[in-house]
């Protein structure tokens, strides 16, 4: 959700809302070597919710987003 980190491999990324994704959760998995800490990802489970930033990008930016 921190603009700067978007920004980094998403140049084009404009921030759009805050959104709520209903039947999912947070959850850390893995590791990565980057910033030696567990990776984030959502996964699906019924009655949660996990709320995020909506952003806009450019197409030429979305082979970016798993950097």
């Amino acid at each position: 959700m921190l603009k700067q980190r978007m920004h980094k491999n998403c140049p084009s990324a404009v921030f759009k809302t805050f959104g709520e994704l209903k039947n999912f959760k947070l959850s850390f998995v893995g590791f990565a070597n980057t910033w030696k800490g567990s990776v984030a990802t959502i996964l699906e489970t019924k009655g949660d919710s996990v709320w995020g930033v909506v952003w806009e990008i450019s197409k030429e930016h979305e082979e970016n987003l798993n950097k």
